[in-house]
């Protein structure tokens, strides 16, 4: 069900089973006869008294909406019957209502139009330009002698411009201060949000059209700067900027705002510039404007990763029983959180939502992995799901992270994209990995190797690194020696006996991760050798984008010169001073501007040390960035995949919370499962074995809010989200009318099927008490 509709009948009208309402489910022709029409809101999240027959709607200045005429016939069948009656107005000077007759406004270059062959549905209201609070219009629907009418009282629309995803989701955003602060290269998304008589709606229940059929808003929003640095559209002398709704006074052009409400590309000039939002209606509801500045990121720990709070809740069962922090049971998933740590100058962290514009990489922790294979990742690796998505581990930038991911372990590494269940015996690897967030992306930590061999058989090594602070260096010589670790780039090794061998460098900084490649070069122990000299292949992919831009280089179509050699060192060139040798065909690198006239290149070399004659070259063009970019790197995060048994729930908190009606966020609850050791034989018992951790699931639950412990019914007064929003997550109570006196409900949980949870016993419930919404309520 929709978190903010309640899920009951409307009083007097029989529906048909599991739909409400809906053109179609029943016809004229089946035998029966229509006996009464009805009107009703089609909508009602702006409503806090609910809609009985024959009393009043309220329609909010400025904001159109939609009614339902809906037909019932002698069998108690209904049908909806907007299409087929005539509606009219008491007072259109008041509220019209369409009968397809009032176009669409949409909003096109940066302002309002309208379609005329695109009409608002039958029985939508659009209220008068100059209707007052307290003005009253009596709507009437007729068909077939038949007639339903509703009254319809003008509201007062309170709106407010706000950040979204409000970085503090927990917050009422109606309480955000502003200004809102972007930080330098991120953008903004901003909804409007509304409070109607004291109950608060999210934009998409005030924008979106619920019963035409078509994607376009309702109540579509005009975006745009309002003054300052930018001019609004409508100025004689301004042209259009990026087909929306902003003219920019500088140039080049360094900001815009869209018609979705996000601003982009802003300037850390110490300025602030107002953005607004204009309804199509009228002018005296628009929300304030609101000031968006540009602060600098915080010199310390600028951007940071984090578990969802309360992931690991060891103080719910009794005893406590934490897991290790950075476990997360296979087949659950978890939320993170990337925050940007701004400097406001005086001290204060502002701390503005990244999820969705961070990068994310998996921390390579082995030192002595095969680069041609896992780019040292473990044994048993993860990936993040997200969606259909499988975020690849074996690039440098690895794809984005929304708000949520399932980790989960891969047998073969090497087939990303067909996760399954860990090896339930024992790993002494424990598969553990670091993920960590880079904004805008991700620098790929790489080493090169070189070497003279002038005094051979003493080599000395000198080792150098790229995008990674080196606190060791661990050398491998390739001829079965052990190998060296040390914090000097130089080393000095002499070689015994002949052949071939190939001697890396692995770098290593204080976070314990790993350069991502390993720095190769290859020694040959014998006389110089007579063979055909090898031949490289270089393409870049991709070959075009705006800096910073991420590009691969792949050198895999190089030969040998001859069918039983073949190559073994790979020295790309991505720009003019820039050599990184290494023992893998393939190499990320960061492009922050366009490279020298001849590269990216790559030199390669056989077995016996002969390099190429030619380098093989890749065009690529690399717009510049219009601001100068700092990079990012989050602290790493521990992530162990982990099997598990759950074993039993318990809804957080378990106590009775007292709570006004309307309350905005509503009450948070969460589920948290305990959990036993998932044993190779499957032979895990939850009465016999000890629990090993508690881990929150709130999103693997049906949620529900009932008028007692024991009623199939739900509550009337309220309803518990099972999804996430800009402003509300799963478990929260959404309100949907007031009591008249004090009324306790029980909030249930049971384990959803098709889960890990499944077949789980539900817990205890807990007790919401909803007190009357007092001065907020409408009388």
């Amino acid at each position: 069900p929709h978190p903010t509709l309640p899920r009951k009948r409307w009083r007097g009208i029989p529906v048909c089973a599991g739909m409400m309402l809906l053109a179609g489910c029943n016809g004229i022709g089946d035998g029966s006869t229509l006996q009464t029409l009805q009107i009703v809101p089609a909508n009602t999240a702006t409503q806090t008294v609910p809609y009985e027959a024959g009393g009043t709607y309220k329609l909010f200045q400025c904001l159109r909406d939609e009614l339902l005429l809906v037909g019932v016939f002698t069998n108690g069948t209904s049908a909806n019957f907007n299409s087929r009656a005539v509606w009219t107005t008491s007072n259109p000077n008041v509220v019209q209502v369409s009968n397809r007759n009032i176009p669409i406004t949409v909003v096109s270059n940066g302002a309002f139009i309208t379609i005329p062959t695109l009409p608002y549905v039958e029985g939508t209201l659009v209220p008068a330009a100059s209707a007052q609070v307290g003005e009253t219009a009596t709507i009437t629907a007729a068909f077939a002698g038949l007639t339903a009418s509703i009254n319809v009282v003008i509201g007062d629309s309170v709106l407010k411009i706000v950040p979204a995803p409000y970085s503090e989701t927990d917050s009422n955003p109606f309480n955000f201060p502003g200004p809102a602060s972007l930080g330098p290269g991120t953008f903004q998304r901003f909804t409007v949000v509304g409070n109607f008589d004291g109950r608060i709606q999210q934009g998409a229940d005030i924008t979106a059209a619920r019963t035409n059929g078509s994607s376009l808003a309702l109540n579509p929003f005009l975006w745009k700067f309002s003054t300052g640095v930018y001019r609004p559209r409508d100025d004689d002398a301004a042209t259009v900027f990026d087909d929306r709704s902003v003219v920019p006074l500088t140039d080049p052009v360094v900001a815009s705002i869209d018609g979705a409400g996000t601003v982009r590309a802003l300037v850390a000039d110490g300025n602030a510039y107002p953005i607004q939002a204009q309804l199509s209606l009228c002018s005296g509801s628009d929300p304030a404007p609101l000031d968006v500045q540009v602060l600098p990121f915080a010199v310390t720990n600028p951007l940071t990763l984090e578990y969802e709070p309360g992931f690991h809740n060891p103080a719910s069962f009794a005893p406590p029983v934490p897991f290790d922090a950075g476990d997360v049971v296979i087949g659950s998933n978890q939320i993170l959180q990337v925050y940007g740590h701004l400097d406001d100058g005086i001290g204060g962290d502002i701390r503005q939502h990244l999820g969705n514009q961070a990068r994310y990489n998996f921390e390579p922790r082995d030192a002595g992995c095969d680069a041609n294979k896992l780019n040292c990742l473990s044994s048993g690796i993860f990936s993040i799901i997200t969606g259909s998505d499988v975020l690849n581990t074996l690039t440098a930038t690895t794809g984005r992270l929304e708000d949520g991911f399932d980790l989960v372990c891969l047998t073969d590494p090497s087939n990303l994209g067909n996760p399954t269940e860990c090896d339930k015996e024992t790993d002494p690897d424990e598969d553990a990995i670091a993920l960590e967030a880079c904004f805008p992306l991700c620098i790929p930590r790489l080493g090169t190797l070189a070497a003279d061999v002038s005094a051979s058989p003493n080599v000395a090594f000198t080792a150098s690194e790229f995008g990674i602070t080196a606190v060791q260096y661990i050398f491998n010589f390739g001829d079965g020696t052990p190998t060296l670790t040390q914090v000097s780039p130089s080393a000095l090794h002499t070689y015994t006996g002949t052949g071939q061998v190939t001697a890396t460098v692995r770098i290593v900084e204080a976070s314990g991760a790993v350069s991502l490649n390993a720095g190769a070069v290859q020694i040959n122990l014998d006389a110089p050798a007579t063979n055909v000299l090898p031949t490289a292949a270089l393409t870049a992919s991709p070959s075009t984008g705006t800096a910073p831009v991420a590009v691969t280089l792949n050198a895999a179509a190089s030969t040998a010169g001859e069918t039983t050699d073949s190559v073994k060192i790979y020295e790309f060139q991505p720009d003019v001073g820039v050599v990184i040798s290494q023992n893998s065909s393939a190499l990320t690198w960061v492009y922050q501007s366009q490279p020298a006239a001849g590269f990216p290149q790559v030199l390669v070399r056989d077995s016996f040390g002969a390099l190429s004659a030619t380098a093989a070259t890749a065009t690529i063009t690399i717009t510049p960035a219009t601001s100068p970019i700092a990079f990012l790197r989050s602290a790493p995060l521990p992530l162990k995949a982990r099997q598990a048994t759950p074993c039993a729930l318990e809804i957080v908190p378990p106590a009775s919370i007292i709570e006004p009606a309307f309350s905005f966020p509503g009450q948070a609850y969460d589920a948290v499962a305990s959990f036993i050791d998932t044993k190779s034989d499957d032979t895990q018992d939850c009465a016999l074995d000890p629990r090993v951790g508690t881990q929150l699931v709130t999103r693997f639950v049906n949620w529900a809010a009932r008028p007692s412990d024991t009623s199939e019914e739900f509550s009337e007064f309220v309803t518990l989200r099972t999804s996430r929003s800009d402003f509300q997550r799963a478990g929260q109570a959404v309100y949907l009318k007031s009591p008249a006196v004090d009324t306790t409900v029980s909030v249930t949980a049971t384990a959803a099927t098709g889960t890990l949870l499944e077949g789980v016993t539900a817990p205890a419930p807990s007790a919401l008490t909803i007190t009357p919404c007092g001065a907020n309520c409408p009388p």
